[in-house]
């Protein structure tokens, strides 16, 4: 990432993507994030953290909201972190094609657009990071949407780092495993979350200030020799 360039972090208003850019703007990037909903939270965000710190809104199923989110971000883009997704419980007999239709819009084809933007429009020494999960290689239960779409965006994660690697961008997937978010507290019983918290090496969920730190070293110049790989952050769960 070049020195000191604005990282556009989509999915920033929450969870991991708002850890991430705290993190960011400690470290003294520029940051602008998105939200989609929660606008008055995500100024919010921005007042506590300082003039380096901006937001726009965006829905990333929407290609023109992409698109210009892209915009904002300005002449300064150095890096870009797609952070936004979401996931349902649905039992695959039981699944509609408007939910798959919708998986596949947040989860799979924004991260193919949010990659052609940013091979248009980084500088040489950019970087990509896609956070994908550890749903795309165990193919929980419950979980076809989710999984499918998240194995997807890091097949195209893969292939957009041999293209983009020839303009000098890196391009790389996290795969976090169960992080202490409020959306899964939103929607995951208190059982299933004390079986994913027993289930890593390290005996506890990942909390998204785990995952922030790995986002940022991803994006900063000691990884500018990782690219086209997934590395997992999952506290040992396998």
């Amino acid at each position: 990432m070049t020195e000191r360039g604005t990282v556009l972090v989509l999915g920033g208003s929450s969870g991991i993507g708002e850890a991430t850019v705290r993190r960011l703007a400690a470290d003294g990037v520029p940051v602008l994030f998105t939200h989609r909903a929660g606008a008055e939270r995500a100024q919010q965000l921005c007042a506590e953290l300082g003039a380096g710190v901006r937001t726009t809104h965006c829905d990333v199923r929407d290609p023109g909201s992409l698109a210009a989110a892209f915009m904002a971000a300005g002449e300064g883009l150095a890096g870009v972190v797609h952070c936004a997704g979401a996931w349902t419980y649905t039992r695959l007999a039981e699944l509609t094609v408007d939910e798959l239709d919708d998986a596949w819009t947040l989860n799979g084809r924004s991260v193919v657009l949010t990659l052609q933007h940013a091979g248009r429009l980084l500088p040489e020494g950019g970087a990509v990071v896609v956070v994908s999960s550890v749903a795309a290689e165990l193919a929980p239960a419950r979980q076809a949407s989710y999984a499918m779409t998240k194995a997807a965006a890091e097949a195209a994660a893969r292939v957009a780092a041999k293209e983009l690697g020839r303009q000098g961008i890196r391009v790389v997937v996290v795969r976090p495993g169960a992080t202490d978010t409020p959306q899964l507290r939103s929607g995951t019983s208190e059982k299933a979350i004390e079986a994913m918290a027993g289930a890593p090496a390290l005996r506890r969920l990942g909390t998204p200030d785990d995952l922030a730190g790995v986002i940022a070293f991803l994006l900063g110049p000691d990884a500018r020799w990782v690219t086209g790989t997934v590395v997992e952050a999952t506290g040992g769960l396998r």
